[in-house]
């Protein structure tokens, strides 16, 4: 047996270890009338824990890469991290985390290459190989970004329409459950296949924080009864099960506190957190 096979090994044993002692706790306060949901997740730390934004900067500083396989994109990551052991191209056609697709979106967007179509490892590949945007093709192909009180607008600046001279596509708001009530933390959209958070679709977009707030609060001085209820439904929808029975009838001095206090582990949790399974 190999020593990746023998991690994956101990790594199962792990998880089952866990889940029976977890299956132990949930059954234990069952007795005393509390029913707990406990998830448990083991991760083998091989040393490619940030991979995405190493291939990210690799094929930055060395555009002329980005025209490899997908075994070649592999050899990069491992060569550039100094690996002993293989990176696995498999790994490249699976899903980015949310926190890989940020960190990737802002080196991809300050390069001036288009990070609106982030997926997987490939897709990182094939965002440098496309070209950076500039001149006057990126002027005429530009996707311009339009914010409504229920959902976003991405308008492709190419001539389909004869009339128009555009075309555009809406991707309707969708909840995020977050401790943070403000919108860019509680809404989302469906992207490509994934459910992608505002803060994402704002690095995307290389767009900042003031510039969806301006936006977001021109579109709701206009937005109809209907889009206020469909809004005010997918906020409420985002809260976490801890801050409905909190934060019912306490001051706004312990909201507040309570707010800091489950931001400050939100933060916590984000930066120990790995950024791609």
């Amino acid at each position: 047996m190999n020593s990746r096979d023998l991690r994956q090994e101990h790594a199962a044993y792990a998880s089952a270890n866990m889940a029976n002692a977890a299956d132990q706790q949930a059954r234990m306060y069952a007795e005393d009338g509390t029913n707990l949901a406990i998830v448990t997740k083991v991760h083998v730390l091989d040393g490619y824990k940030n991979w995405p934004g190493t291939l990210a900067k690799a094929l930055v500083a060395s555009p002329e890469l980005s025209v490899g396989t997908r075994q070649d994109m592999a050899d990069l990551i491992r060569s550039e991290l100094q690996h002993p052991d293989a990176f696995p191209p498999t790994r490249l056609s699976k899903p980015l985390s949310d926190k890989a697709r940020q960190v990737v979106a802002s080196i991809l967007s300050d390069a001036m290459y288009d990070a609106s179509t982030l997926t997987n490892g490939l897709s990182i590949r094939d965002a440098v190989k496309a070209g950076k945007q500039g001149g006057s093709d990126a002027i005429e192909c530009a996707i311009s970004t339009s914010f409504h009180p229920d959902g976003v607008t991405f308008i492709e600046k190419v001539p389909r329409d004869r009339e128009t001279g555009q075309c555009g596509k809406f991707y309707p708001y969708v909840s995020i459950t977050s401790y943070d009530e403000k919108p860019w933390h509680r809404l989302g959209i469906r992207f490509a296949g994934q459910t992608l958070p505002m803060t994402v679709v704002l690095a995307m977009r290389s767009l900042g924080l003031q510039q969806f707030q301006d936006a977001d609060a021109k579109a709701m001085a206009s937005a109809s009864n209907d889009q206020r209820a469909i809004r005010d439904a997918l906020i409420r929808a985002g809260e976490t099960r801890a801050d409905r029975p909190i934060w019912t009838e306490e001051t706004n001095k312990q909201k507040n506190a309570k707010r800091r206090h489950w931001d400050r582990e939100l933060r916590r949790a984000i930066n120990t957190e790995e950024t791609t399974e």
